[in-house]
């Protein structure tokens, strides 16, 4: 079963593996999800293909004190 979730980005800090993935669902409704469950789910793209939380624009507006 397709998950109905997408990933937006890998969440800080930056490590070999990441706690949490960003995440958004059909509704629009985005939530970190742990990387067990990202990878149990089946959530698309592969984590390993996602920019990490400021790069190239991801989840800048979430970010406290984000530099320019």
């Amino acid at each position: 079963m397709a998950s109905s979730y997408r990933g937006l980005y890998k969440c800080l800090p930056k490590q070999d593996r990441p706690t949490h993935i960003q995440v958004v669902d059909t509704g629009g409704n985005s939530l970190p999800l742990p990387i067990d469950t990202y990878e149990d789910r089946d959530v698309q793209p592969d984590w390993r293909k996602l920019p990490w939380q400021g790069e190239d624009g991801a989840g800048l507006s979430g970010l406290q004190g984000a530099s320019e």
